[in-house]
C-alpha cells in the first residue's frame, strides 16, 4: 500500500482495534434552536451529507440549516450505505454503522423539542 491507501488501511486498522477495545458509546453535544421559521442543528464532527439533506427535510420547517464541527469534533458520521462501500471517511470512523440514523433521529428530535413555527401556528388555531 502507498498514499491515501496507506492512509486508509492504517485508519481501518485504528478503527477496528478501537471499537474492539473502546468504549460502548461517546457523548458529543448537539444543539438546535430557531430564529423565525429558520431551525438550526449543530453537529459535533463531520456528518455525511446525506444526514444533513435529511435534516433539511425535516416536516414543520421553512429552513433547516445543519452546521458541523460544532461544540466538538467526533469525527466522521457516515451513512450506513458507505459503511458498505468503503472509503476513507467510512473505514475511519470511529462509529459503528447505524451512528448517521442516530444522529439524523436526534437531530429530528432536537428539532421537535424547539417547536417550529409552523406548529405552533397551528396549535394556537386549536
Amino acid at each position: 500500500y502507498t498514499g491515501m491507501e496507506l492512509v486508509t488501511v492504517v485508519a481501518e486498522a485504528i478503527r477496528m482495534v478501537n471499537l474492539e477495545n473502546g468504549p460502548d458509546h461517546f457523548e458529543y453535544p448537539m444543539t438546535a434552536f430557531s430564529f423565525g421559521n429558520i431551525g438550526i442543528v449543530t453537529i459535533p464532527g463531520e456528518a455525511f451529507a446525506e444526514i444533513g439533506l435529511q435534516l433539511k427535510a425535516t416536516p414543520g420547517w421553512d429552513t433547516v440549516l445543519v452546521f458541523g464541527e460544532t461544540d466538538g469534533c467526533g469525527g466522521y458520521y457516515p451513512t450506513t450505505d458507505a459503511y458498505e462501500e468503503g472509503g476513507y471517511e467510512a473505514r475511519s470512523s470511529r462509529f459503528a454503522p447505524g451512528v448517521g440514523d442516530l444522529l439524523l433521529e436526534s437531530g429530528r428530535e432536537l428539532l421537535r423539542q424547539v417547536e417550529s413555527p409552523v406548529d405552533r401556528k397551528e396549535s394556537d388555531h386549536k
